[in-house]
């Protein structure tokens, strides 16, 4: 079971998509039709990562790894950077839920 909020993380790709809760999932997913591709990801507020290839159910946790709150940090680090923000080795997060949200609050500089 996904702890909202959430993140996804397209393979090849720095930018994330932050997805707030269930519901926020399955309109989107409703509405706009994604074609996953098998590697993309998506990544709960506890580090947990799921399977995006059934979009449905939202797949089974893809494994028994999880990602630890650096590895979470590093990846709002390469979307701010994406993004054009500067400064973001100063980007520190308590917990993976709090850099989970950080991801819905980092706008665009371009």
């Amino acid at each position: 079971m996904v702890t909202w909020p959430a993140i996804i993380k397209y393979a090849g790709d720095h930018e994330l998509v932050y997805v707030a809760d269930a519901g926020e999932w399955d309109a989107s997913v409703e509405l706009d039709g994604y074609h996953f591709n098998s590697d993309d990801q998506l990544i709960d507020s506890s580090g947990a990562i799921f399977d995006l290839s059934n979009t449905v159910t939202l797949g089974q946790k893809s494994s028994e790894k999880e990602m630890g709150l650096d590895e979470v940090t590093e990846l709002v680090r390469h979307h701010a950077s994406e993004l054009g923000n500067c400064c973001i080795s100063k980007l520190i997060f308590p917990s993976i839920a709090e850099a989970v949200r950080g991801v819905a609050f980092i706008k665009d500089e371009h």
